[in-house]
Formats: structure tokens, C-alpha cells, sequence
């Protein structure tokens, strides 16, 4: 698991989530320029 500071749980929920035997549907929200798309690259890579 990669070191982000202050999104231990968020990847955490992820990992379940993409960890899972059938397809999840997910929405990733908040403010622009927080690191959504960085933060779900970095959960799914490797």
C-alpha cells in the first residue's frame, strides 16, 4: 500500500472494494485539486 498522508481509510475502503468478487460501482467526490484520481491511481496500481 502506497504512503498517503491522511488517506489511510479511503484506501483502505477501496482496496475492499476492488479486493471484491463481483462489480462494485464507486463515486469518488470532493473538492478539485485534492487528489481524487491520485489517490484512486495509486490504490490500483501494482
Amino acid at each position: 500500500m502506497t504512503e498517503l498522508i491522511g488517506r489511510q481509510q479511503e484506501q483502505q475502503e477501496l482496496e475492499d472494494l476492488y479486493n471484491r468478487k463481483r462489480a462494485e460501482f464507486v463515486v469518488v467526490y470532493g473538492r478539485r485539486r485534492v487528489g481524487k484520481t491520485y489517490l484512486v491511481d495509486e490504490t490500483t496500481a501494482g
